[in-house]
Protein backbone atom coordinates (compact mmCIF):
# COMPACT_ATOMS: atom_id res chain seq x y z
CA UNK A 1 0.00 0.00 0.00
CA UNK A 2 2.85 2.35 0.89
CA UNK A 3 4.54 1.61 -2.45
CA UNK A 4 1.35 2.43 -4.30
CA UNK A 5 1.00 5.74 -2.45
CA UNK A 6 4.57 6.63 -3.35
CA UNK A 7 3.97 5.79 -6.98
CA UNK A 8 0.84 7.93 -7.01
CA UNK A 9 2.73 10.84 -5.45
CA UNK A 10 5.47 10.55 -8.08
CA UNK A 11 2.86 10.41 -10.86
CA UNK A 12 1.16 13.53 -9.49
CA UNK A 13 4.48 15.35 -9.29
CA UNK A 14 5.36 14.40 -12.87
CA UNK A 15 1.94 15.60 -14.03
CA UNK A 16 2.25 18.97 -12.28
CA UNK A 17 5.79 19.51 -13.56
CA UNK A 18 4.61 18.55 -17.06
CA UNK A 19 1.74 21.04 -16.91
CA UNK A 20 4.06 23.82 -15.79
CA UNK A 21 6.60 22.99 -18.53
CA UNK A 22 3.94 22.84 -21.25
CA UNK A 23 2.39 26.11 -20.02
CA UNK A 24 5.76 27.84 -19.91
CA UNK A 25 6.72 26.61 -23.37
CA UNK A 26 3.34 27.63 -24.81
CA UNK A 27 3.65 31.08 -23.28
CA UNK A 28 7.15 31.55 -24.70
CA UNK A 29 6.17 30.36 -28.19
CA UNK A 30 3.04 32.51 -28.30
CA UNK A 31 4.95 35.53 -27.04
CA UNK A 32 7.65 35.02 -29.67
CA UNK A 33 4.99 34.78 -32.38
CA UNK A 34 3.27 37.96 -31.23
CA UNK A 35 6.57 39.81 -30.88
CA UNK A 36 7.75 38.80 -34.34
CA UNK A 37 4.56 40.19 -35.85
CA UNK A 38 4.74 43.37 -33.77
CA UNK A 39 8.42 43.91 -34.57
CA UNK A 40 7.75 43.66 -38.30
CA UNK A 41 5.00 46.27 -38.04
CA UNK A 42 7.19 48.56 -35.94
CA UNK A 43 10.05 48.35 -38.41
CA UNK A 44 7.76 49.25 -41.31
CA UNK A 45 6.37 52.22 -39.38
CA UNK A 46 9.75 53.59 -38.27
CA UNK A 47 11.12 53.22 -41.80
CA UNK A 48 8.40 55.60 -43.01
CA UNK A 49 9.39 58.47 -40.69
CA UNK A 50 11.92 59.99 -43.16
CA UNK A 51 9.13 60.14 -45.76
CA UNK A 52 6.60 61.71 -43.38
CA UNK A 53 8.85 64.58 -42.32
CA UNK A 54 10.46 67.12 -44.66
CA UNK A 55 13.55 65.64 -46.37
CA UNK A 56 16.00 68.02 -44.65
CA UNK A 57 14.12 68.07 -41.34
CA UNK A 58 16.89 66.59 -39.20
CA UNK A 59 19.52 68.76 -40.85
CA UNK A 60 17.59 71.68 -39.36
CA UNK A 61 16.18 70.15 -36.13
CA UNK A 62 19.39 70.40 -34.12
CA UNK A 63 18.71 73.21 -31.63
CA UNK A 64 15.78 74.04 -29.29
CA UNK A 65 14.25 76.78 -31.46
CA UNK A 66 15.15 75.54 -34.95
CA UNK A 67 11.61 74.38 -35.79
CA UNK A 68 8.68 76.76 -35.81
CA UNK A 69 5.50 76.07 -33.88
CA UNK A 70 3.58 75.96 -37.16
CA UNK A 71 5.91 73.30 -38.61
CA UNK A 72 5.75 71.33 -35.36
CA UNK A 73 1.94 71.28 -35.46
CA UNK A 74 2.01 70.08 -39.05
CA UNK A 75 4.44 67.30 -38.15
CA UNK A 76 2.29 66.38 -35.16
CA UNK A 77 -0.77 65.91 -37.37
CA UNK A 78 1.10 63.91 -40.03
CA UNK A 79 2.77 61.63 -37.47
CA UNK A 80 -0.58 61.13 -35.71
CA UNK A 81 -2.31 60.12 -38.93
CA UNK A 82 0.35 57.53 -39.72
CA UNK A 83 0.38 56.22 -36.14
CA UNK A 84 -3.38 55.70 -36.20
CA UNK A 85 -3.30 54.01 -39.61
CA UNK A 86 -0.64 51.58 -38.35
CA UNK A 87 -2.41 50.97 -35.02
CA UNK A 88 0.65 52.30 -33.18
CA UNK A 89 0.70 54.03 -29.84
CA UNK A 90 3.57 56.36 -30.67
CA UNK A 91 5.61 57.24 -33.73
CA UNK A 92 8.46 59.69 -33.20
CA UNK A 93 12.05 60.76 -33.84
CA UNK A 94 14.74 62.04 -31.53
CA UNK A 95 18.27 63.39 -31.44
CA UNK A 96 21.05 63.70 -28.85
CA UNK A 97 22.00 67.19 -27.72
CA UNK A 98 24.64 67.77 -25.05
CA UNK A 99 24.28 64.17 -23.88
CA UNK A 100 20.48 64.29 -23.55
CA UNK A 101 17.64 62.91 -25.65
CA UNK A 102 15.16 65.31 -27.23
CA UNK A 103 12.11 64.48 -29.31
CA UNK A 104 12.16 66.16 -32.71
CA UNK A 105 8.76 64.87 -33.83
CA UNK A 106 5.97 62.77 -32.39
CA UNK A 107 2.30 61.92 -32.73
CA UNK A 108 -0.38 62.43 -30.11
CA UNK A 109 -3.18 60.27 -28.71
CA UNK A 110 -6.54 61.27 -27.26
CA UNK A 111 -5.27 60.36 -23.79
CA UNK A 112 -2.27 62.65 -24.29
CA UNK A 113 -4.61 65.55 -25.00
CA UNK A 114 -6.76 64.78 -21.95
CA UNK A 115 -3.69 64.54 -19.71
CA UNK A 116 -1.97 67.53 -21.35
CA UNK A 117 1.00 65.31 -22.24
CA UNK A 118 1.29 66.07 -25.96
CA UNK A 119 4.95 65.90 -26.99
CA UNK A 120 6.14 68.96 -28.88
CA UNK A 121 9.41 69.67 -30.62
CA UNK A 122 12.45 69.47 -28.35
CA UNK A 123 10.68 67.78 -25.43
CA UNK A 124 13.29 66.21 -23.16
CA UNK A 125 13.12 62.46 -22.56
CA UNK A 126 15.08 61.70 -19.37
CA UNK A 127 13.40 58.29 -19.00
CA UNK A 128 15.13 57.02 -22.12
CA UNK A 129 17.10 53.89 -21.26
CA UNK A 130 20.69 53.26 -22.33
CA UNK A 131 19.28 51.58 -25.44
CA UNK A 132 17.97 54.95 -26.64
CA UNK A 133 21.44 56.44 -26.30
CA UNK A 134 23.15 53.41 -27.88
CA UNK A 135 20.78 53.56 -30.85
CA UNK A 136 22.25 56.92 -31.86
CA UNK A 137 25.52 55.24 -32.82
CA UNK A 138 24.16 51.83 -33.81
CA UNK A 139 24.00 50.57 -37.36
CA UNK A 140 21.13 48.14 -36.75
CA UNK A 141 17.58 48.49 -35.45
CA UNK A 142 17.23 47.95 -31.72
CA UNK A 143 14.16 46.49 -30.03
CA UNK A 144 13.24 47.38 -26.47
CA UNK A 145 10.46 46.30 -24.13
CA UNK A 146 10.15 48.84 -21.34
CA UNK A 147 7.77 51.06 -19.42
CA UNK A 148 7.79 54.81 -18.87
CA UNK A 149 5.34 57.56 -17.92
CA UNK A 150 3.24 56.65 -21.01
CA UNK A 151 2.89 52.89 -20.36
CA UNK A 152 4.50 49.51 -21.22
CA UNK A 153 5.69 49.34 -24.80
CA UNK A 154 7.46 47.28 -27.39
CA UNK A 155 9.69 49.76 -29.18
CA UNK A 156 11.89 49.83 -32.24
CA UNK A 157 14.79 52.29 -32.39
CA UNK A 158 15.89 52.71 -35.99
CA UNK A 159 19.14 54.68 -36.44
CA UNK A 160 19.10 56.97 -39.47
CA UNK A 161 20.98 59.87 -40.98
CA UNK A 162 19.61 62.99 -42.61
CA UNK A 163 20.63 63.92 -46.17
CA UNK A 164 23.22 66.20 -44.58
CA UNK A 165 24.63 63.37 -42.48
CA UNK A 166 23.06 64.25 -39.12
CA UNK A 167 22.30 61.16 -36.98
CA UNK A 168 18.85 60.71 -35.50
CA UNK A 169 16.60 57.83 -34.49
CA UNK A 170 13.13 57.03 -35.83
CA UNK A 171 11.09 55.09 -33.31
CA UNK A 172 7.72 53.41 -33.05
CA UNK A 173 5.94 52.13 -29.93
CA UNK A 174 3.13 49.68 -29.50
CA UNK A 175 1.41 49.22 -26.16
CA UNK A 176 1.77 45.53 -25.27
CA UNK A 177 0.12 45.64 -21.86
CA UNK A 178 -3.10 44.07 -23.14
CA UNK A 179 -1.20 41.42 -25.12
CA UNK A 180 0.89 40.47 -22.09
CA UNK A 181 -2.19 40.27 -19.90
CA UNK A 182 -4.05 38.21 -22.52
CA UNK A 183 -1.18 35.73 -22.86
CA UNK A 184 -0.85 35.42 -19.10
CA UNK A 185 -4.60 34.85 -18.69
CA UNK A 186 -4.48 32.09 -21.34
CA UNK A 187 -1.60 30.34 -19.59
CA UNK A 188 -3.20 30.66 -16.14
CA UNK A 189 -6.45 29.27 -17.56
CA UNK A 190 -4.55 26.31 -19.02
CA UNK A 191 -2.85 25.63 -15.68
CA UNK A 192 -6.13 26.04 -13.80
CA UNK A 193 -8.01 23.60 -16.08
CA UNK A 194 -5.15 21.10 -15.88
CA UNK A 195 -5.11 21.22 -12.08
CA UNK A 196 -8.90 20.94 -11.99
CA UNK A 197 -8.70 17.80 -14.11
CA UNK A 198 -6.10 16.51 -11.69
CA UNK A 199 -8.37 17.17 -8.72
CA UNK A 200 -11.15 15.26 -10.49
CA UNK A 201 -8.91 12.42 -11.61
CA UNK A 202 -7.18 11.72 -8.28
CA UNK A 203 -10.36 10.75 -6.37
CA UNK A 204 -11.45 8.59 -9.33
CA UNK A 205 -8.08 6.81 -9.37
CA UNK A 206 -8.17 6.30 -5.62
CA UNK A 207 -11.73 5.00 -5.80
CA UNK A 208 -10.76 2.62 -8.61
CA UNK A 209 -7.76 1.36 -6.65
CA UNK A 210 -9.91 0.83 -3.56
CA UNK A 211 -12.55 -1.06 -5.55
CA UNK A 212 -9.87 -3.12 -7.29
CA UNK A 213 -8.23 -3.97 -3.96
CA UNK A 214 -11.58 -5.01 -2.44
CA UNK A 215 -12.37 -7.23 -5.43
CA UNK A 216 -8.97 -8.92 -5.16
CA UNK A 217 -9.53 -9.46 -1.44
CA UNK A 218 -12.93 -11.06 -2.10
CA UNK A 219 -11.41 -13.38 -4.71
CA UNK A 220 -8.66 -14.38 -2.30
CA UNK A 221 -11.27 -15.06 0.39
CA UNK A 222 -13.21 -17.27 -1.98
CA UNK A 223 -10.12 -19.30 -2.70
Amino acid sequence: MKVQAQRLAVALLIYVVGVVCVAGTSYWLEKQRFMADIDARLLAAASNVPFILPADYHDIARTPHAISEEQDKKNLELMSQHARSGDLTYLYSYVMHEGKIYFTSCNYTEDDIKKDQVVTYWTSYPEGSQAYIDAMTSSDPMYVTAGDRWGLFRTILLPLKSPGGQPYVAAADMDITVIQQSLMRSILSFIGISLLLLLIAVPLVLAYRRTHAEMNKELLDLN
